[in-house]
């Protein structure tokens, strides 16, 4: 369950920074839709 919850936090992080460096609408737009994706894993994981 740790090794997940890593897993996750990494894969927020690297949305962030991708979403950072690529700064268009289009890429913002993507990220909010992994960023619930990983949302929803997560609740889904943890409940």
């Amino acid at each position: 369950m740790l090794n997940l919850q890593t897993f996750l936090i990494i894969l927020v992080m690297v949305g962030s920074l991708c979403a950072f460096i690529w700064g268009s609408d289009s890429s913002k737009q993507l990220y909010q839709t992994q960023q619930e994706r990983v949302y929803r894993a997560a609740t889904f994981s943890f409940h």
